[in-house]
């Protein structure tokens, strides 16, 4: 194994909180269009190579509230690796009450913005529920029946529950070191078709746009080009947000840095399409694929509520759980290793 388990977990809650702040300074920077979305052509001029190349954590520390949007769902995912740890698995009332939490930070952060919050959307349950994703990213069909059931307890739209689904099973190929760059949309297609009773709109759709993201990699089609023609295949900002993230991902898995400064150009859904880079490439990568520049410390504002410390430990608390660690406040910096096929289901 090329980086412990216990690096990964920590790679993908801390990475994705990264990409979130990344994301939100990217987003806040960019000018809108007359309809309050950001246009491409202008991210090209906003979005200078200066700008976001010299950009590290805590570059947003004045941030204004508008860039509280993404709030609510990295503190449901704090709350969801916390249940999971005081608990030792997945227990329908802790979800329930966050759940409940999270409808109302949302109403709060809709409030403060001057606009209503819809429902939960599938990118922001894919990041509320990442800790779910990683405690039985081992079992196939354990991770879908519990991520379901988590948004169903959500009230989230049953429609989003395709590009939850993807996102777990994307990180789950992961941590199992079964990553195959050009084999991996097809896979989680076929893992869609399999798991959905039935082709909802919302299904269709995101089928279609990971579809145009598959052909874009074989093609080996420029960042840009490919926001381009994802903007011209969905106008589903939810459908749009995981597809970069999966570009930004398989075109450049082994580079951090790069996939994740690649997703901040995505225009006004580069918030959840860097933070969902981040899950996805924090997995890959680990923690040793932070560069050095991007080495947070005790100065650095909390991500997610917490510093950067706070969330190594969260997930490594998360990890000696997975683990079978009796004590829950136990941290250890064990891996969980055996032969190839020897682990078993716990």
């Amino acid at each position: 194994m090329r980086h412990s388990l216990l690096s990964r977990f920590q790679g993908t809650l801390l990475v994705a909180a990264l990409g979130d702040e990344l994301g939100t300074y990217s987003r806040l920077g960019q000018p809108s269009t007359p309809d309050g979305t950001t246009g491409l052509r202008q991210d090209l001029s906003a979005l200078a190579p200066a700008n976001l190349t010299s950009w590290h954590p805590g570059s947003a520390s004045g941030r204004s509230i508008s860039s509280t949007s993404s709030a609510p769902w990295g503190s449901a995912a704090v709350r969801c690796a916390r249940a999971l740890v005081q608990a030792g698995s997945w227990h329908e009332l802790e979800m329930a009450a966050i759940g409940v939490r999270l409808a109302a930070d949302r109403l709060a952060v809709g409030a403060a913005l001057g606009k209503p919050r819809a429902s939960l959307k599938a990118a922001e349950g894919a990041l509320a529920t990442l800790p779910i994703a990683l405690f039985f990213y081992d079992s196939e069909i354990r991770q879908q029946q519990l991520l379901v059931q988590t948004v169903q307890l959500w009230q989230a739209p049953p429609d989003g529950e395709a590009g939850l689904l993807a996102i777990g099973y994307a990180i789950a190929q992961v941590l199992k070191e079964r990553l195959e760059r050009l084999t991996l949309l097809p896979q989680i297609l076929a893992y869609l078709k399999q798991s959905t009773a039935k082709p909802t709109a919302s299904l269709l759709n995101l089928t279609k746009t990971l579809e145009q993201v598959q052909t874009l990699l074989q093609h080996g089609a420029g960042l840009y080009a490919a926001i381009e023609q994802l903007r011209a295949v969905t106008t589903q900002s939810e459908s749009r947000a995981i597809a970069i993230a999966f570009y930004c991902f398989l075109s450049t898995p082994d580079d951090l840095r790069l996939s994740l400064l690649r997703a901040a150009r995505s225009g006004e859904v580069a918030p959840a399409a860097c933070a969902l880079t981040g899950a996805l490439s924090g997995a890959h990568n680990s923690l040793n694929g932070l560069p050095l520049s991007w080495r947070i410390n005790s100065s650095i504002p909390l991500l997610w509520g917490l510093s950067s410390e706070e969330m190594n430990q969260l997930a490594a608390r998360l990890f000696a759980v997975w683990s079978g660690v009796y004590a829950s406040g136990t941290v250890t910096n064990a891996s969980a290793i055996a032969a190839p096929g020897v682990i078993r289901p716990r």
